[in-house]
């Protein structure tokens, strides 16, 4: 197996990079980071849109406290399509 200047081999033989990652193939995630304000933005528009769908969905005039809820209902469910909650 080669070894760059990037890579080396742990006593198990495992290959790893210097900041710990097992078998990277490349510094990727040191140099890319999402932009996670955009992210959060894309998920709360993309859910409040849906939400005001749903909320009329079976009515032409739903009450104020369903469409309140239909929305952050389907904020919360865009959100957790991007962000997990449990790691």
């Amino acid at each position: 197996m080669p070894i760059d200047s990037l890579e080396h081999v742990a006593d198990d033989g495992v290959q790893r990079l210097p900041q710990g990652c097992i078998e990277c193939p490349s510094l990727v995630h040191d140099t890319m980071k999402p932009k996670l304000r955009f992210i959060l933005d894309r998920a709360i528009e993309e859910g409040v849109k849906r939400g005001i769908r749903l909320a009329h969905k079976h009515t032409d005039s739903p009450s104020t406290e369903w469409i309140e809820g239909c929305i952050q209902d389907a904020v919360w469910l865009a959100i957790d399509e991007v962000f997990d909650f449990e790691a």
